[in-house]
């Protein structure tokens, strides 16, 4: 499970790579095809688990009971 802090840093390394537009890189030869629809997917995911982290109750060690 990733903390909040992680999971924004990963969508704002998402947000760099498809503001960039790069679909193709190279390195020593070998050629890797990114897919921008599927960069968005990755981020939508990761914007849905950083929602979840603000809609959490309170559990029940931090509520006075008495």
């Amino acid at each position: 499970m990733y903390t909040a802090n992680e999971i924004r840093q990963k969508i704002e390394a998402l947000d760099a790579k498809i503001e960039s537009g790069v679909t193709t890189t190279s390195v020593d030869g070998t050629t890797v095809t990114i897919s921008i629809a599927e960069l968005r997917q990755e981020r939508d995911r990761l914007v849905s688990m950083s929602d979840q982290y603000r809609k959490r109750r309170p559990t029940s060690a931090s509520i006075y009971l008495g």
